[in-house]
C-alpha cells in the first residue's frame, strides 16, 4: 500500500554562490513590493538576476509584471524577458535554474510547463541591456508544426480537430515539447543553485504528440514526430533533421533534453548538484558527539554527481542528509524510520559547512516523501 506524505522543508541558508549576492542583499535593486530576485537566475559573480513575483508569501495582484532582467550592481532594469510572467509558485512545473554562458553575455531563461516548456527564451545582454532575444520555444514549435504538417496533413487535421479547444498547452491541436542540450529536471527558484552553463552552438531537440496523455484508440488522430536543431552563433534556429514517428515515443514529453534523444545514456548519466531528484532508501536518525540529531537516507543503489560549481564530484554516494525531514510535522520521522523503503522527491545539493556529519555532505532539500508498508 502506498502512502503519500506532503512538505515543505526549511530553507537551506549556504555558501554555494560564493561571490554573488545572497537573497535579501540586492540592495540597490528597488522592486515593487512581492518581487524578488530568483536567486537560482544568478548571473556568474552575481551581476545579473530576473525578477519574479513571490506568491508563496504574498496573494497574486491582479496584473502581474513581466519577468525582468535587472543589475545587481546599479538597480537598473536591462529589459523584460519575451512572453514571460512567470512566479515564484506555479501549479504546474516552474522557473528553472537560468542558464549563463561563462562570460554572462547571454542566458536561457526557461520556465517549465506540464509537458513542455511554458517560456524557453535566449537572452543576449550587452552593457547592462538586452540586446536580442530569440524565442526558441516559438520558432522550433512554428518548424516542427509546418513540416508535420506537409508530410501527413490528413492525420494532422484528425489531431487538430480531436484536441480543439485544449488550449495554449496544445498549439493548433498538438503538444511540443522543445529542449535544449543539457536540460532536465531542476531545483526551485528559491533555492541557491546554479544552472547548467551554457553555449553557443546549442543543440536543440523536439517532440510532437497529438497525445500525450496516452489514450488508446484514437485512430488516425495519432500522429508523431521529431525535430533536431541548432541555435547558431548569430542567435538562429537552424533544422538539422526532421522526421516522423511510426509510433508514439514514451519519452515524448520528458524534461530532460539527454532521456528524449538517447535514452539509454540518460539512464547511466551521472547526477549533477541543483537536480531534482527522486531517491529510494531507509531512513535513520543519528546524532553527532554534540548530541545534535540529523536524518539520513542509506540509498537503495549508489549515486554518482558530477563536479560543477555547487559542489565536487561524489561518486558512489551511499547515504544522503535529509535537510528539514523533520520540521514535517510531529512523529513524521519516527514514523519514516519504521518503514523498509522511503522514496524522497527533493533537490540534490552540496553543504559547504565543514561540521555536517556526513563525510559527503551530500544533502537533499526535500519536498515530500512517499513509503511502503
Amino acid at each position: 500500500m502506498l502512502e503519500k506524505l506532503t512538505a515543505l522543508l526549511l530553507a537551506i541558508a549556504s555558501a554555494n554562490l560564493a561571490g554573488s549576492p545572497a537573497p535579501g542583499e540586492t540592495s540597490a535593486v528597488k522592486l515593487p513590493d512581492g518581487y524578488i530576485v530568483v536567486p537560482s537566475s544568478l548571473a556568474p559573480g552575481g551581476r545579473y538576476g530576473v525578477t519574479a513575483f513571490d506568491n508563496t508569501l504574498q496573494p497574486e495582484p491582479e496584473e502581474i509584471d513581466d519577468n525582468k532582467l535587472m543589475d545587481l550592481r546599479t538597480g537598473g532594469a536591462c529589459g523584460s524577458i519575451l512572453n514571460s510572467g512567470a512566479l515564484i509558485h506555479m501549479n504546474r512545473g516552474g522557473i528553472q535554474p537560468a542558464r549563463w554562458s561563462a562570460d554572462s553575455s547571454f542566458m536561457l531563461w526557461e520556465v517549465e510547463g506540464r509537458w513542455s516548456p511554458f517560456c524557453l527564451t535566449l537572452v543576449e545582454v550587452r552593457n547592462s541591456k538586452i540586446t536580442s532575444q530569440l524565442d526558441i520555444l516559438t520558432e522550433v514549435q512554428k518548424a516542427i508544426l509546418a513540416r508535420t504538417e506537409r508530410s501527413a496533413p490528413s492525420r494532422y487535421a484528425a489531431a487538430r480537430a480531436f484536441n480543439k479547444g485544449n488550449g495554449s498547452a496544445f498549439p493548433d491541436g498538438f503538444v511540443v515539447n522543445v529542449r535544449t542540450e543539457g536540460d532536465k529536471a531542476r531545483g526551485g527558484p528559491k533555492e541557491l543553485i546554479h544552472g547548467l552553463p551554457i553555449k553557443l552552438p546549442l543543440r536543440v531537440h523536439a517532440e510532437l504528440t497529438s497525445n500525450p496523455k496516452e489514450f488508446d484508440r484514437i485512430g488516425n488522430a495519432q500522429l508523431d514526430s521529431e525535430l533536431d536543431g541548432i541555435v547558431t552563433g548569430s542567435r538562429t534556429l537552424q533544422v538539422v533533421s526532421f522526421r516522423l514517428r511510426d509510433k508514439p515515443f514514451s519519452f515524448a514529453t520528458s524534461s530532460s533534453w539527454l532521456e528524449m534523444t538517447d535514452p539509454a545514456a540518460a539512464a547511466k548519466a551521472p547526477m549533477d548538484y541543483g537536480d531534482a531528484v527522486t531517491l529510494r532508501g531507509r531512513v535513520s536518525t543519528r546524532a553527532d558527539r554534540a548530541g545534535r540529531r540529523f536524518v539520513v537516507l542509506t540509498l537503495k543503489k549508489p549515486i554518482s554527481i558530477s563536479a560543477s560549481a555547487d559542489g565536487p564530484a561524489a561518486p558512489s554516494i551511499r547515504e544522503v542528509q535529509l535537510i528539514g525531514l523533520d520540521e514535517w510535522g510531529p512523529g513524521s520521522v519516527h514514523e519514516a524510520e519504521q518503514q523498509r523503503e522511503c522514496e524522497v522527491d527533493g533537490t540534490l545539493m552540496w553543504s559547504s559547512h565543514g561540521e555536517d556529519p556526513l563525510p559527503t555532505r551530500v544533502i537533499v532539500s526535500g519536498y515530500g516523501y512517499t513509503y511502503r508498508q
